[in-house]
């Protein structure tokens, strides 16, 4: 009895190992060159069905930025974009120079399109102000907070 307990135990591991080496999660570029190259999802769900449609459509989405931000591509644009390119380069770096608040501020675009200005350029982190530079303005925006108290 010992034996066969221990055959099925051998089973269950080589399984876990073999689910592990086949179930392994796609990068967004991998998504996407399959779902263009097989013009559809069928293929790609077939591959990576275990992730779901909603995932998989999401990565392909995210995978063809970062292909088109690899290449230098910037001319694939949305029909209801507001800004105009040279809008986009001037608010880019207005974020290197400023931050993402700042340069939403300062730019007049919402918060919303400047992480998408992010995104289509491969940003996957938003560019942080060096620790002076924000206690600075944190200093700034607290006395003019004060002063806009006192003078109420």
């Amino acid at each position: 009895m010992s034996r066969r307990s221990h055959r099925i135990d051998d089973c269950h591991a080589v399984a876990d190992d073999l689910e592990g080496k086949v179930r392994v999660r796609p990068s967004p570029e991998q998504v996407a060159r399959l779902w263009d190259s097989h013009h559809g999802w069928e293929a790609v769900m077939e591959r990576w069905g275990w992730i779901g449609r909603w995932s998989l459509e999401h990565m392909a989405v995210q995978g063809r930025r970062l292909i088109r931000a690899r290449a230098g591509d910037t001319t694939a644009r949305s029909t209801r974009r507001a800004t105009t390119p040279e809008q986009d380069a001037a608010a880019y770096e207005a974020i290197q120079r400023m931050g993402v608040c700042r340069a939403a501020e300062a730019t007049g675009l919402s918060i919303a399109v400047i992480y998408r200005l992010l995104r289509e350029r491969g940003v996957e982190q938003s560019p942080v102000l060096p620790a002076g530079e924000r206690a600075r303005a944190t200093r700034e925006g607290m006395a003019r907070a004060r002063a806009a108290r006192a003078a109420a």
